[in-house]
């Protein structure tokens, strides 16, 4: 005798409906975070368009790339290169600004989208005093 298939809507499970067990384990942490990443972050981003080189990953015949940082924060920042990067390492970031002592920070990279990278500094410095000239 056969039967009819079960009708399935929005509201029914494919797996459950054709009694199969599921393999994909539900993410048990994603309710309790409801935030964006803007409101996860604790520091405000600013956009900016300095550039910068980058040490320490990579394999230019030079010993650093260079790359454009487009947004930065007291705890990190993302910047643009061509280079290929090694993620979860860190690289030694130096600011170039016009009539300016160069500054350098290292830098955990954490993420990549296309030429785009962002990381956490690894240390906390004030930003207040990085970027003003000094009569040292």
């Amino acid at each position: 005798m056969l039967t009819r298939p079960r009708r399935i809507d929005a509201r029914t499970n494919i797996a459950s409906a054709r009694r199969m067990k599921t393999t994909i384990r539900a993410n048990k942490t994603t309710h309790l975070n409801t935030e964006c990443a803007a409101e996860r972050r604790g520091n405000t981003r600013i956009p900016t368009r300095i550039p910068v080189r980058i040490f320490g990953s990579g394999d230019s015949s030079t010993g650093y790339d260079v790359g454009i940082c487009t947004d930065i924060s007291e705890t990190g920042m993302a910047f643009e290169t061509e280079a290929n990067l090694n993620l979860c390492e860190p690289v030694q970031i130096e600011f170039h600004l016009t009539n300016q002592p160069i500054y350098r920070r290292e830098l955990v990279l954490f993420y990549r989208v296309g030429p785009r990278y962002g990381g956490h500094f690894q240390e906390r410095k004030p930003f207040s005093t990085v970027f003003t000239s000094s009569d040292n």
